[in-house]
């Protein structure tokens, strides 16, 4: 099943306030998504883009979406976040994407946005994050066979604090020895970590 009838998308406005289904709150189906290809021409959203608790296996059809907030969570059968080609932010959230094991198709173009990677249960690794130089904030949490933070090593400055926590595979910091972080740096109950 796909979003039918979205192939000239190219603007969504959600509408959080509307009781009266005037803006396009929740795309509701008896089949499960599996596709987001209809919804190729969408560029930017207002309030955030949420692709939750569908069944695609990764986020194509978000090739020319730029700019909006992104939510990918619950998603059980997403293996990689390719699809995210024109993405710059301002904010991007993964969370309890089961089958995710690397962020493999992270957008190239995301900077100074904030990013939050938190629950992915397979989770092993943040290769895939290549591009960005600067980041507003990040948060890292509760991804339990994450490692390390490599990948995280291109990123020159991150403004407004990092948080890793309960990453209780997190064995090194590697990672951020290059970058200069202007806001707070907050590493708690990782158990495996032995040494910042």
């Amino acid at each position: 099943n796909t979003f039918a009838n979205c192939e000239s998308v190219r603007r969504l406005i959600v509408n959080q306030a509307s009781s009266s289904g005037a803006g396009l709150e929740e795309v509701e189906g008896s089949s499960p998504i599996t596709s987001l290809a209809p919804l190729r021409n969408l560029r930017q959203t207002i309030l955030p883009l949420e692709i939750i608790n569908t069944e695609v296996t990764s986020l194509a059809g978000l090739e020319n979406f730029s700019r909006g907030g992104l939510t990918i969570s619950n998603n059980n059968m997403l293996q990689s976040l390719t699809g995210l080609d024109s993405y710059q932010g301002p904010s991007l959230t993964i969370t309890d994407n089961d089958l995710l094991t690397s962020l493999q198709g992270f957008p190239p173009q995301l900077n100074q946005a904030v990013l939050v990677i938190d629950a992915n249960s397979a989770l092993e690794s943040l290769a895939g994050i290549n591009n960005p130089t600067e980041l507003q904030r990040v948060f890292i949490a509760d991804n339990p066979v994450l490692t390390s933070l490599m990948g995280l090593e291109q990123v020159a400055t991150i403004s407004d604090g990092i948080t890793i926590s309960n990453n209780n595979g997190l064995i090194t910091l590697d990672g951020l020895g290059n970058t200069a972080l202007t806001g707070n740096l907050t590493v708690r109950d990782n158990d495996a970590l032995t040494s910042l």
